[in-house]
């Protein structure tokens, strides 16, 4: 489920920060007033934080998947092991 960043139009109410961090649905309407303090709120824009070490080929072995690694022109290795040879 996303992380969706809001921020308070005005001041936060008691016990709220300028920004609140809400995990919605995708596609699920966007809030008008703070869930805790119920003052008026606006959707950010934030970027997307992304992670690649659980691509590592360790870790994609563990989940049943397979990285090949480009090692020359049609020449593909899975896990050190050569798949295919393509010669033009």
């Amino acid at each position: 489920m996303p992380v969706y960043v809001y921020e308070h139009v005005n001041k936060p109410g008691k016990g709220c920060t300028k920004e609140i961090e809400v995990h919605q649905e995708f596609g699920s309407e966007h809030f008008s007033k703070c869930p805790k303090c119920g003052r008026k709120v606006k959707r950010i824009i934030t970027t997307a934080n992304f992670t690649i070490d659980h691509l590592s080929g360790t870790s994609l072995k563990e989940k049943g998947f397979s990285k090949l690694v480009r090692k020359d022109k049609g020449v593909y290795e899975v896990e050190g092991a050569p798949l295919s040879s393509h010669k033009d």
